[in-house]
């Protein structure tokens, strides 16, 4: 056989062999039926909720598509003819059902643009935006005081820097939030909230971390001048001494001076590296204690980058300010510079150009063209070097329309699909998939495995949901057949390591085990659960990812295996809501982990944020906060925060 041929044969069967998430066989009924058995997709309760899933992610996507920028209220959009009234009050449709009282969906307003809340004073021409937009307001607001309840790890909201445990461990360490008080300014300043209703909030709780979620809010409530001297007066009349220990906290921070940008005269690009070089020597001594191999892997390169950006930032005041002139910044480029002084470089020069975007686009574009030859000269011949540093350079560009997305694919780059489907981003990983197919072949003929694995491998990770970097490790996993014994780990596991033994899998493989419940196939728990196995709550492994196996094999196994999840049968884990802590696995894993802290800011410039004197607070400097980042994290929940609830 002609060695085109075999490669032919062989790039047919890995298509063959490779089905889309489920996840996005429930947002289309079409794709329903073709997906899942006849009795499932014939359900009509099933059919109503994906129809009515559907209808939203449709209305959703038609509404960011008209916003010029992320940070464009509906309210503009509309005004300027961008969005019609229509388009609005079909997306306030949508959203009052999700809102609507027991509603499990209800936590979608934490990251709802706050540009699609409506203003104070917006008057709609239209009766039926009117009459939605009423509703919603109501709707979100009773929402938003049920989620007063809700305590979250407050590191997931910032930089996932969580201890190394599963969500079960007793007595963790990390700090908890009531995330949904945080958004209390916000709420405020467009008239959902009074000051009162807040006061009254911390002095009736007896919550501690509810009340100190809500007094997080009062610094920035001062700086955006929401709190006047009569609402001090009230602060110290409140019978709580919280409130009113919080009367002399803010009056000291209105007293504090403005930080001012430190002035140093000229950035040079001798003090820039020494510097740079000296810090980078300081992260390598560190000593991180007792952690796992990964942890302490993990936490290096997240010190690298943090300096690498801080000396971005270092060079891009010196940009901004004419303190670097273009002499200076050509040395960067020349062949003897380390390449972490490059990426600071690239890095640097991007916030500039985002510095000068937001008060002069045209200044933006005139500083990107004095560097933009040299740039694209080195991208061209140098640029897998420093793929990474390049590419994250021209996709801000191109979100600030500094560049336009002909010219992205003039330079050999197409956007990911941050909001999904994940399916596409698949289409960039093909040597990968290959190599799993590859090694599940092998898997179906060991004789350790093959009785005792099923023939299929499921495929995720960063890349498959779009902001992964080349060499960002490839997540897998795979069912374990019933009736395996507990003492097959170690035989199973050492196999693992021979068959999946690419460099961006390394053996490291999810384990589901499987038991038999008449028709169904349900993962099992066990007392002393290692981090390789996965509890049957951990589900965005099992609905967004990559299905690689024999298609008739993956329709029998997602059948059996995912079913179950629909039944409305008051399942409890642990003594906890199963359908609650499900559904969050995928919100924490999608929204989350790792697009809000480091996925969304490759690939986004900065829109809106919470810019304010002592945001930090509140977290400021988290992507959370950013009106890109939210619209992404509002379409990726339409998309994947669903679970069809049926009558068994």
């Amino acid at each position: 056989m002609r060695r085109e041929d075999q490669e032919q044969r062989e790039q047919q069967k890995i298509e063959a062999y490779t089905t889309a998430p489920a996840g996005e066989s429930l947002i289309d009924v079409k794709a329903a039926q073709k997906h899942w058995s006849k009795e499932m997709a014939s359900n009509p309760e099933f059919v109503r909720q994906v129809e009515e899933r559907a209808k939203f992610n449709e209305r959703l996507d038609a509404v960011i598509a008209g916003l010029k920028r992320p940070d464009i209220s509906l309210q503009q959009a509309v005004a300027e003819g961008e969005l019609t009234e229509e388009q609005v009050a079909n997306l306030y449709d949508s959203l009052n059902i999700l809102l609507a009282p027991g509603s499990e969906y209800q936590r979608i307003l934490l990251y709802l643009p706050f540009e699609f809340l409506p203003g104070k004073g917006w008057k709609p021409k239209s009766s039926d935006l009117k009459r939605e937009m009423e509703t919603f307001k109501q709707q979100y607001m009773t929402a938003w005081r049920g989620l007063l309840t809700s305590h979250d790890v407050r590191s997931n909201f910032v930089d996932g820097d969580v201890t190394d445990f599963t969500f079960l461990a007793e007595g963790d360490p990390d700090p908890r939030v009531v995330k949904a008080a945080h958004l209390i300014p916000k709420l405020v300043e467009k008239g959902l909230l009074s000051l009162e209703e807040v006061f009254v909030l911390i002095e009736e709780s007896t919550d501690q971390v509810l009340q100190k979620s809500i007094v997080d809010t009062l610094p920035v409530l001062q700086d955006m001048g929401l709190i006047h001297p009569g609402w001090i007066d009230r602060m110290e009349r409140s019978y709580s001494p919280l409130l009113f220990e919080q009367v002399k906290v803010l009056q000291k921070l209105a007293g504090e001076e403005k930080p001012e940008i430190e002035q140093v005269g000229v950035v040079s690009f001798e003090s820039i590296t020494t510097q740079l070089e000296a810090d980078l020597e300081e992260v390598d001594r560190r000593d991180h204690g007792e952690v796992t191999a990964n942890r302490e892997k993990w936490i290096r390169r997240e010190e690298k980058r943090s300096v690498i950006e801080k000396t971005g930032r270092a060079i891009a005041s010196g940009l901004e300010s004419d303190r670097m002139d273009r002499t200076e910044a050509m040395q960067f480029f020349s062949e003897e510079v380390d390449q972490s002084a490059q990426e600071a470089f690239l890095d640097g020069l991007r916030q500039a150009i985002e510095m000068r975007a937001k008060q002069d686009p045209d200044a933006a574009k005139r500083l990107y063209s004095e560097y933009q030859e040299v740039i694209e000269t080195h991208w061209l011949a140098d640029g897998d070097r420093l793929r990474d540093a390049f590419s994250k350079l021209f996709f801000h560009l191109q979100g600030l329309g500094v560049i336009t997305e002909a010219d992205l694919k003039r330079l050999g780059l197409k956007r990911p699909a941050l909001a999904g489907p994940f399916s596409e981003n698949a289409k960039n990983m093909q040597e990968e998939i290959a190599e799993v197919v590859r090694s599940l072949e092998v898997m179906e003929r060991d004789p350790v495995l093959k009785e005792r694995v099923y023939p299929v491998v499921l495929v995720l990770g960063s890349r498959i949901k779009g902001y992964g970097l080349q060499n960002s490790d490839v997540d897998i996993a795979v069912f374990i057949k019933p009736g395996v014994d507990i003492e097959d780990t170690q035989a199973m596991r050492k196999k693992f390591k021979e068959v999946f033994s690419h460099k961006l899998i390394e053996g490291e493989v999810i384990e589901y085990w499987l038991e038999e419940d008449g028709d169904s196939l349900l993962i099992r728990n066990f007392d002393n659960q290692d981090v390789k196995v996965g509890f049957s709550v951990e589900i965005a492994f099992l609905f967004s990812s990559m299905w690689e196996g024999d298609p008739q094999m993956v329709k029998q196994l997602r059948e059996k295996i995912l079913g179950p999840y629909f039944e409305d049968n008051g399942r409890m884990f642990r003594d906890m809501d199963a359908r609650r802590l499900e559904l969050e696995d995928v919100e924490r894993n999608l929204l989350q982990y790792r697009l809000m802290h480091t996925g969304y800011a490759r690939y986004m410039p900065p829109f809106g944020g919470l810019d304010t004197q002592h945001a930090a607070s509140l977290d400021g400097q988290s992507a959370f906060w950013d009106s890109g980042y939210r619209q992404t994290a509002t379409q990726l929940f339409a998309r994947n925060v669903f679970l069809p609830k049926i009558e068994k």
